[in-house]
């Protein structure tokens, strides 16, 4: 039951927390030359986001009138949900070598979008390569956290995710290999509405406004395989996240205010199709 409940929630939640994967290799985009990187990545339901996933789950007992202690449950839950969600995050990325040493990039998932830049750093005969990228993507829709209780109402959810990996690896005809390490900044900011007391409708409700910020720092390690233009690949990458996050609320005249400090470990594999136009 549990596992069923763990890939109910990963569905639910798809493409709204961040991604970490980035699926690819070393050596960029040969100059004048496209490439389009179709991935599937899963924030698996382990370390912050499994701890994520138990104040969800903690959602189902609410029921009648709120007690206090329930409002800070569902505070809670809200906060997890937003700022680290186990998710699925299928995306197309399109990148072009603009020359031997640059390439521009483009990134567009099932609730986000964003650009990239990468720089060749590293180029060695026969194939030894290293880059340095910058990402940036924005969410584009509202989490779906209210999905799991009626009583939670999500408005509205930005998120803002900037990244910048440093890959190396060896790149021929028929594989890629490659490792490095990523750092990832989110920033995340919420508005919406709790519902104390309800019949037929929200009698009584905490409005809310949160906030909050991540810091990841991950390392990256993928190979694919394949022929001279198109190959298979897939990748993990393992991170440690710290972060802080608020819920600041109005129920009448009364003010509230909860905290959420997620950390933990992050693990996020991924599989792709690379292709070289």
């Amino acid at each position: 039951m549990r596992s069923a409940r763990w890939l109910v929630a990963t569905v639910v939640l798809s493409g709204c927390g961040a991604s970490l994967s980035s699926v690819q290799p070393a050596r960029l985009t040969p100059a004048s030359h496209l490439a389009m990187t179709s991935t599937l990545a899963v924030n698996a339901p382990v370390g912050s986001a499994g701890d994520t996933l138990d104040a969800l789950r903690d959602l189902d007992g609410v029921a009648g009138v709120l007690e206090p202690a329930e409002i800070e449950l569902l505070a809670n839950a809200v906060n997890a949900g937003s700022l680290n969600p186990p998710v699925v995050d299928p995306s197309v990325t399109l990148a072009y070598g603009v020359n031997r040493f640059f390439e521009l990039g483009a990134r567009v998932g099932g609730s986000h979008v964003g650009a990239q830049a990468r720089v060749q750093v590293l180029r060695v005969a026969p194939g030894i390569y290293g880059a340095l990228g910058l990402q940036v993507s924005t969410s584009l829709s509202t989490l779906p956290i209210n999905r799991f209780n009626d009583r939670v109402f999500l408005e509205r959810y930005r998120r803002l995710d900037v990244g910048i990996p440093l890959i190396f690896g060896y790149s021929a005809s028929r594989v890629h290999l490659w490792a490095g390490p990523k750092l990832l900044f989110s920033r995340v900011r919420t508005r919406g509405h709790l519902c104390v007391r309800e019949n037929d409708e929200c009698a009584d409700q905490v409005t809310f406004h949160g906030s909050g910020s991540l810091r990841y720092v991950a390392g990256q390690l993928g190979i694919a395989v394949g022929k001279r233009r198109f190959w298979i690949a897939l990748e993990l990458t393992l991170a440690r996240l710290r972060g802080d996050g608020q819920l600041r609320g109005m129920r009448g005249t009364t003010a509230m205010s909860f905290a959420y400090d997620p950390s933990g470990r992050v693990i996020q594999p991924a599989l792709g199709l690379i292709a070289w136009f």
